[in-house]
């Protein structure tokens, strides 16, 4: 395949900038402060956002860590990757099967970065990448940790390297936080913080989804006050790790550095947390499903694939950006900001750096893949809002949205603009075609162990101890909320 022999183009006559990459696992958009959460989620990353870009509207590639990080690291679609969980059930008892790309047909963001002269360094709070190298090749092996630790054990690790990093400009440092992540378990001062009933969260009874997270159980009464506790403690996390961040932030500016790095601060996916429960049990199979409503992974509503952008250092015009970006075209950004490659040839991904530099420019259409859970559902948003969720299977609803009118993704237009849902279906076709005549084979298999998938809350979960599930069905308890319906 021809990405196998893509190289970076020769360097501009700029000297290169440094880069900081955070990527905040787990983190929709919409729950920091800057972008409108009226809880101080995040005071550091709003500064960040004042001081240079906040894009409104940012995608990623797939509501899911392994596939949209792959994404990201390549500037490919998963139909092209094949990065993920084959098409069969998720099975959470140890036993799945994960697969990265593969490194020597897709060269990964920290192996361009490498040839272009970087120095890479990274601290990757996931313990599920470590058993796939295509996330870590690029960087050396001694300035590469893999550990599943909080936000403060990371920071300081990160904080000890910046006398290394000082010497080793330019360097790309990439940091991968957890905190926002199943299972919650920020210190005990963050989980009280945000607290809406005055009663502490020291027992962790907030950490996993109880048992709120089954077909039968998405409008049960008692989902309310358990869902704004689990918000609590969550943007608490957020809180915990916005205040690590802070410390690196100063430390840069102290050191001298933040005049010629680049930070960006991101995320791989969201997290539902209830919003479009009932209407998954009308929509999808809820068969294949370990949980229902909550989490990440099973799903193309907005909670999880609006992530937050921000972007500042040399050469960004401070603001806001309306346009809507994928993070598909991150790397290819990079490239464009860090080293002056305006049109470096990286996967399909296409710089925006025109719109961080204050120059304008158009959007393109961003398309999000999910082929795990054992089933396939594909979106399509395109530039002014609009967005088409295609599903695989028979029974299965596919929706339309106008994003611009409807945020919350509350009434489906399909059946009432069926032109409009019929050239949207076909655009996302086409795009997905493309990805697909360009596929690679996946990476090895690598099998999780059961260690890192309790870790991440993913051994289980699903269903409180001596409570056998009950058989999967498909709840209609009503239409999927027709226009004007809440």
């Amino acid at each position: 395949m021809a990405c196998s022999s893509r190289t970076i183009p020769p360097k501009s006559s700029t000297p290169p900038h440094n880069i900081v990459l955070v990527l905040l696992d787990t983190v929709r958009a919409d729950r920091l402060s800057c972008y409108g959460n009226p809880r101080e989620t995040t005071p550091a990353l709003d500064r960040l956002a004042r001081e240079g870009v906040r894009f409104e509207h940012a995608q990623a590639a797939a509501p899911w860590t392994i596939p949209s990080i792959a994404s990201l690291w390549t500037g490919v679609l998963p139909s092209t990757h094949g990065a993920g969980i084959p098409k069969e059930p998720k099975k959470f008892e140890g036993k799945g099967s994960y697969r990265g790309f593969d490194h020597g047909a897709l060269s990964n963001l920290p192996m361009h970065l490498e040839r272009g002269g970087f120095r890479n360094f990274a601290f990757i709070a996931n313990p599920g990448l470590e058993r796939m190298p295509c996330f870590l090749q690029g960087f050396e092996r001694t300035n590469c940790r893999v550990a599943f630790v909080k936000a403060e054990v990371a920071l300081a690790e990160v904080l000890a390297w910046l006398p290394e990093l000082e010497r080793s400009q330019p360097f790309f440092l990439y940091l991968h936080l957890m905190d926002a992540h199943q299972p919650l378990d920020p210190p005990r001062h963050y989980r009280n913080l945000f607290a809406t009933d005055g009663k502490p969260r020291d027992d962790k009874q907030y950490a996993a989804w109880g048992d709120l997270n089954q077909p039968e159980l998405m409008r049960s009464p008692d989902l309310p006050a358990f869902r704004e506790n689990k918000l609590a403690v969550y943007d608490g996390a957020l809180r915990y790790m916005d205040d690590q961040l802070a410390k690196l932030f100063a430390e840069l500016e102290k050191r001298g550095l933040g005049d010629d790095t680049l930070i960006v601060v991101t995320a791989d996916h969201g997290e539902e947390f209830w919003e479009h429960g009932a209407e998954e049990t009308e929509l999808y199979d809820c068969g294949p499903r370990a949980r229902i409503g909550v989490g990440h992974g099973h799903s193309q509503f907005q909670e999880l694939l609006a992530v937050p952008l921000l972007v500042a250092g040399p050469g960004v015009e401070p603001g806001e950006i309306e346009t809507r970006v994928s993070l598909l075209d991150l790397g290819a950004t990079l490239f464009d900001l860090a080293l002056g490659q305006r049109t470096v040839d990286f996967g399909d991904g296409r710089s925006f750096g025109a719109l961080v530099r204050g120059e304008g420019g158009a959007g393109r259409a961003a398309v999000s893949e999910e082929t795990s859970s054992g089933y396939e559902l594909k979106a399509l948003v395109r530039p002014d809002g609009l967005k088409y969720v295609l599903a695989h299977h028979e029974g299965e609803q596919d929706c339309l949205f106008d994003l611009a009118q409807d945020p919350e993704e509350r009434h489906n237009l399909v059946a009432e603009r069926p032109e409009v849902a019929a050239q949207l279906r076909s655009e996302l076709a086409a795009l997905v075609a493309a990805a697909r005549e360009k596929r690679v084979e996946p990476g090895a298999p690598a099998e999780a162990s059961a260690a890192d998938l309790e870790a991440l809350g993913y051994a289980g979960e699903s269903r409180p101890s001596g409570k056998p599930r009950p058989t999967p069905q498909r709840i209609k308890p009503k239409p999927f909320l027709k226009k004007g319906s809440r």
